[in-house]
């Protein structure tokens, strides 16, 4: 995968091991990217977009669809 890659893990997340190690294998898997963006985000379950952590979530998001953006190379004239 060329593309940048955010993964964003609830707290409370019942379907995944979150320990620091297991993420990091994770984050190791993508090696035609940069580095992943890998965050919990406390207090949050495992539907993100849901619930009191929504607007974090959504607004860190965005906030990386911005940095993503912003960060792209301009086309050759």
């Amino acid at each position: 995968m060329r593309c940048p890659v955010r993964l964003t893990f609830g707290e409370f997340e019942g379907w995944w091991c979150l320990d620091r190690d297991e993420l990091a294998v994770v984050a190791a898997c993508f090696t035609r990217t940069r580095l992943p963006v890998v965050e919990r985000v406390p207090e949050a379950s495992h539907h993100l977009s849901l619930g009191l952590a929504a607007s974090l979530y959504h607004l860190r998001a965005l906030a990386f669809l911005e940095e993503c953006l912003t960060t792209i190379p301009a086309p050759v004239r």
